[in-house]
């Protein structure tokens, strides 16, 4: 066949593969769209970077539009929100094409050459508030300059005008304002030579105290030294409407509240005299400034959970304050670089009279070694850089390019409190000479450590070095159980999650001697190490104020010799309530010692774990009369259950998944009891109980229970009753009518006839009748049939009109 196209522009696929005779459907067929194909003819061969600009149809380059940052950063959706806005510097240059408006801009720039060249800030404005112009218009020479900052003349110095005009020429744009409060009194005397005369002007500097936050509702304190019988007065005030406000005038307490529908950017405004303040507590407002008038006298300064990104210069604004809490503001946001690390540009704007210093959730990555020295801080006793989860808070300190590891910070050694929970430090640092730069581990004077949840830090010679240490926390790191006893004053030690394995996990001391490391502690109230590495035999403890034990989910060891735990392991604390103690490493197939409890009185909660491991007859608790919760599943306790006659305060009772027999105490006049969990275990009977008014589960499946099931009437709060897989053969009728609070009934795989379903059924529908509710479960399944129309049309009833769920063969 002979092809009578002169050209041949393209095959269309879809349609056989028949020729296309325009070129503009050739193209179209393979997704090429003319007109885009347009805009590259005729290119040369070289390709710029300009030429893509051109194909993409931009006049501008995409890698310099807010748009393609904005798609380049939109998985740093929370910094980017934070990187730029009215209140702080753009990070990176800006393109704009075209023009920008606003009242004014503030920019860096570059001060000088070479070496000596400097970073400044500079600004251009059409306000006044940071700018010196006039309201003349025209402005000639005579005219007033009018300015919104703070003007100051050196000693000595003079401010001169040229020319010879009179009259005014230097006034301010602030507007007076009358005032409104007994507390705006004069705080200062200006003296003036006119003329050869003195004369003297009263001034009011520094009232009210302004800060500037986003808020809906606030609680305020801020203490001050009366003025006689003066009071002070505070203003809310709208930033966008001064004249929607709220006045507490006369105020004789110094806490004040306010409540709002809406969150707003308000001023909060303190009128009383700023040298009188002494104590500042102000959390959780947004506050992002705060005032420059010099606090003389106040000597605390609580701004936690602000959005402060300045860190203010308190050596000039409060050069005498002792204690300083400006926790989970956001430094890290500074508009100066050199200052979103906490470094020594940080510590030079902290006062030496300082006493307790808290900044956690304020800068990231590593601080910098040695900055709070007992040298420049000499005072110092309480050093916080802790984080906790209850808000959204990233910022924490770790390692980075500046410090690998991330140290912990130096201190003086007159620190007595050292907190850095939930941070990313892995190492300690040197002590320096001398006793300004010491790291935690040597700080004579400690007494609270908490270094919980620094999840790499390691070091396996850690050791506390302090006499006079009460609590420490190592807890969720690497760090090893250090040598503590006859540590005379630790009161708490805390090593929960503790990830360490090991020799240096034990309780054991490692010298040879078997000794607890915690022995010779006379103070010591509470251990805990749910969820560590903790290992080692279970040890005899003889800490007299001992109250709290926990060694939940360790690797703890059962003692060797006929009992696994002997009748003196707790015979010497007295005062312990929670003994707590679940491991899949108990190592021994031995029973407790009946008496082990026996000077116990105390005990409040025993929780007892060893997955099958411990044996023979559960220990007496009758010299336990105030215990409440007894939790000892999972073991492998027989013979028969106790009665636990003597301990008329009990709660919960969980001992299932056992290998106790015989038949189930009756429980009679517990009063309190409110779960009762005896479920895999090898009961064979079941008494009736009576005065259980507070009981609620009761669950007793997978025995060998024969016989009827009793009267519950009893346990006329019963929620949840579960008999399934045993043996009952009858029913106590009755037993099911008054439980009206019933909700769940599981009486699967038992051996009940049609009788005694008949029985239960008709008790079930007398219940209903008695409280009518929906939403109550029965399982009789693997039993006798329901039989007659009577009980048919009543299961029906429950089933279909009350909305019961109840399931028969």
């Amino acid at each position: 066949m002979t092809l009578r196209n002169d050209k041949l522009f393209g095959l269309e696929v879809n349609n056989l593969f028949s020729d296309i005779k325009d070129k503009d459907a050739s193209l179209l067929a393979l997704n090429l769209s003319p007109k885009d194909l347009d805009i590259i003819r005729g290119s040369s061969e070289t390709v710029s970077q300009t030429d893509f600009v051109t194909v993409s149809g931009l006049d501008v380059p995409a890698y310099k539009t807010i748009d393609r940052l904005y798609r380049d950063s939109i998985q740093y959706t929370e910094v980017l929100s934070n990187s730029s806005g009215f209140d702080q510097i753009l990070r990176g240059n800006l393109t704009v094409n075209g023009r920008i408006s606003s009242n004014s801009i503030r920019f860096k720039f570059v001060n000088g050459s070479g070496s000596s060249a400097t970073i400044k800030f500079g600004d251009v404005s059409t306000s006044r508030a940071s700018s010196w112009n006039s309201t003349d218009s025209p402005v000639l020479d005579t005219s007033p300059i009018s300015y919104g900052s703070r003007v100051g003349i050196l000693t000595g110095g003079q401010l001169q005008f040229s020319g010879n005009a009179s009259g005014i020429r230097l006034k301010t744009s602030y507007t007076p304002e009358e005032k409104e409060f007994d507390s705006e009194i004069p705080t200062s005397k200006i003296e003036f030579n006119i003329n050869g005369q003195t004369v003297s002007l009263f001034a009011m500097k520094g009232i009210p105290l302004i800060f500037r936050g986003f808020f809906r509702n606030l609680t305020a304190t801020i203490k001050r030294d009366n003025i006689g019988s003066i009071k002070p007065s505070w203003r809310i005030e709208d930033v966008l409407d001064p004249n929607k406000k709220i006045d507490y005038r006369n105020q004789s307490s110094s806490l004040i509240r306010y409540n709002s529908s809406t969150g707003k950017e308000r001023f909060i405004k303190y009128y009383y005299n700023p040298n009188n303040v002494t104590s500042i507590k102000i959390r959780g407002a947004g506050i992002s400034n705060i005032p420059e008038s010099v606090l003389t006298n106040l000597n605390s300064l609580d701004l936690l959970s602000n959005q402060l990104k300045e860190f203010p210069n308190l050596t000039i604004l409060t050069p005498n304050l002792e204690i300083l809490n400006l926790e989970d503001n956001p430094f890290v946001l500074s508009r100066n670089s050199d200052e979103r690390k906490l470094n020594q540009n940080i510590a030079n704007k902290i006062p030496s009279s300082v006493t307790s210093i808290t900044l956690g959730r304020c800068f990231n990555g590593s601080t910098e070694q040695n900055i709070f020295n007992g040298i420049d801080f000499p005072n110092l006793t309480n050093f916080n850089l802790s984080r906790n989860f209850r808000r959204n808070q990233p910022n924490y300190h770790s390692s980075d390019d500046n410090q690998n590891p991330a140290q912990l910070p130096n201190v003086g050694n007159t620190v007595t409190s050292y907190n850095v929970r939930n941070q990313g430090f892995t190492a300690f640092g040197t002590t320096g000479m001398g006793s300004s730069q010491r790291n935690c581990q040597d700080l004579s004077e400690l007494k609270s450590l908490d270094l919980y949840n620094n999840r790499q830090l390691s070091d396996s010679s850690f050791t506390i070095n302090s006499s006079f240490i009460e609590k420490i926390n190592i807890g969720a790191t690497f760090l090893p159980i250090p040598d503590l006893r006859n540590k005379l004053n630790i009161k708490e030690f805390e090593y929960n999650y503790n990830d360490l394995t090991g020799i240096g996990s034990s309780v054991i001391a490692d010298d040879g001697t078997g000794s607890f490391k915690l022995s010779g502690c006379p103070e010591l109230e509470s251990i805990r190490a749910y969820g560590s590495e903790l290992n080692g035999i279970l040890p005899k403890f003889e800490n007299e104020k001992l109250s709290y034990l926990d060694f939940r989910f360790t690797r703890i060891e059962g003692q060797t010799g006929v009992n696994c735990i002997s009748a003196d392991t707790f015979q010497f604390i007295p005062k312990i309530r929670y003994i707590l103690i679940d491991s899949r490493y108990w190592g021994v197939n031995t029973s407790i010692n009946e008496n082990a409890f026996a000077f116990n009185a105390d005990l409040y909660y025993f929780w007892f774990r060893t997955y099958g491991k411990t044996t023979g007859k559960f220990p007496s608790l009758a010299s336990c009369p105030n215990i409440e919760y007894i939790i000892a599943y999972s073991n492998s306790f027989d013979g028969n259950m106790p009665n636990f006659s003597v301990n008329q305060f009990i709660n919960y009772i969980n001992l299932s998944s056992n290998n106790f027999s015989g038949a189930i105490p009756a429980f009679n006049d517990k009063l309190k009891l409110r779960y009762l969990f005896l479920q895999n275990n090898q009961f064979n009977s079941l008494n009736s109980f009576t005065g259980l008014n507070r009981l609620l589960y009761f669950y007793v499946y997978n025995n060998n229970i024969s016989g009827t099931i009793p009267d519950f009437s009893g346990c006329p709060n019963l929620v949840r009753l579960y008999l399934y897989n045993n043996n009952f053969s009858t029913y106590f009728s009755g037993s099911f009518v008054t439980l009206t609070s019933i909700k769940s009934i599981l009486l699967q795989n038992n051996n009940l006839t049609s009788t005694e379903i008949n029985n239960i059924i008709r008790d079930l529908f007398d219940n209903y009748e008695n409280f009518n509710r929906s939403g109550v479960v029965v399982n009789l399944v693997d039993n006798s049939p329901p039989t007659g129309d009577e009980v048919i049309d009543k299961l029906n009833f429950l089933k279909n009109i009350a909305g019961w769920s109840i399931t028969t063969d």
